[in-house]
Parts: C-alpha cells; structure tokens; sequence
C-alpha cells in the first residue's frame, strides 16, 4: 500500500469514526490483499447500526462512492458497502468461498462493536470440516451445468 492509500483511509476513517450510524469500518480490496497499484480505490465496508442498514436496505442505498472529499490522487476514489453485523456473523459461519475471500486482509479501521476483530478474522478461515461435503455439493452443480448446457445446444 502506497502512502496516499494510507492517507485516503486515515480521512475516510477520520470521516466516519464519529458517525454513530457506522460503528465500525472495515478495509478490504486489493489494497489489503497486496494486489493495488498506485491508481487504484480504497475499497471499504461500512458496518451500519441495525436502523441504519434497514433504513438504506428500503431505499435501496446499499453501496457507497466517493471521488471527491478523501483522495489525493490521479483517478483516486473510495468505494464499498454497506452491510450490518448480521452479514458478518452469516458470512462467518456459512459463507461462500467467494464471500470468504472478500475478507481476506481485510482490517478493521475502527470499531465500537465488542469482539468484532474476532468476527473478522474467522470469516476468511476455510471450514476444512465441511470440505467433503462442499466437493460433492460442488461435483454436483457441474452435473447439472453439463446438463443444462447440453438441453441448450439441442
């Protein structure tokens, strides 16, 4: 991560810490998982209060983007999502690979909700216990693809 990554979330954490709408604020990206390149985004997760998300779940606000008031840089904005406690504690204990690797380096830049840091760094973990279960799951689904492509090109 380049310095004006870092000083882009210093003032998106700056931004945010005091708002009681979001308690907490997670980094996430190619930034933490070292793929970033000097123009890229700072890509964020706000974890809102439970009225807050449902206020923006029902006005369909979900996502947030920024170009203007945090970076510094040629082409620099800050996006992500907005998402509530429960997401996390789903995602932790039954999440997709693809939901889990969303998490990978992810880091909380502040937060006021207790054990939340525990939360966050169980969500990556592969549940190895299930593994067997998820190849067949997995074999299963290609079966039906293959299935399903060959109907079409009938």
């Amino acid at each position: 991560m380049l310095p004006h990554h870092q000083h882009t979330i210093d003032r998106v954490t700056e931004y945010f810490r005091n708002d009681p709408a979001f308690p907490a604020l997670i980094i996430a990206g190619s930034l933490v998982k070292g793929w970033g390149r000097p123009d890229s985004d700072v890509d964020i997760m706000l974890v809102a209060t439970d009225e807050e998300f449902r206020r923006r779940r029902e006005s369909k606000t979900l996502t947030y983007f920024n170009n203007q008031d945090f970076c510094d840089y040629e082409g620099g904005y800050v996006d992500g999502k907005i998402i509530d406690l429960e997401f996390l504690q789903d995602v932790a204990g039954r999440g997709s690979e693809p939901a889990r690797a969303a998490f990978m380096g992810a880091y909380l830049a502040y937060s006021e909700i207790p054990g939340l840091d525990d939360l966050l760094a169980r969500i990556p973990v592969y549940p190895e216990a299930e593994r067997e279960q998820k190849l067949r799951s997995f074999y299963a689904q290609v079966q039906a693809l293959q299935w399903y492509v060959g109907e079409a090109e009938k």
